[in-house]
């Protein structure tokens, strides 16, 4: 069985020319990581957990 821990990387785009990758999270159960929203400074994601 493939086992998936979602790693979400938060992109600094400020420089498009030059993007970096500011934080990685590794999440604690497997799961799928999706429809990530960006109000004001803050990410919103939502996580289906795999069992």
């Amino acid at each position: 069985m493939l086992i998936i821990i979602p790693e979400p990387l938060i992109w600094n785009v400020e420089d498009l020319n030059n993007p970096v990758v500011h934080k990685t999270y590794f999440g604690p159960t497997p799961a799928i990581d999706h429809n990530n929203y960006i109000i004001g400074n803050n990410v919103y994601m939502s996580i289906i957990q795999l069992d």
